[in-house]
């Protein structure tokens, strides 16, 4: 199984169970790989912003200065 297979795995038992549990809100972090970090290896923050049955809170990692 590659890595989007594996992201749609985790994406679909997260929407599974908030439907079985009635949630009211899923809070999810995001790597923040862009644009192309998506398309490459998909994105369950992206998928359950689209497809769960509640609110979705995506939380990114604050941007560090160098």
């Amino acid at each position: 199984m590659n890595d989007r297979g594996i992201s749609r795995a985790v994406d679909n038992e997260i929407v599974e169970k908030a439907k079985r549990w009635n949630a009211d809100l899923i809070i999810v972090g995001s790597h923040g790989r862009g644009f192309w970090g998506r398309v490459m290896l998909g994105s369950i923050s992206d998928s359950l912003v689209h497809h769960a049955p509640c609110s979705v809170l995506v939380v990114r990692k604050p941007e560090t200065k160098e």
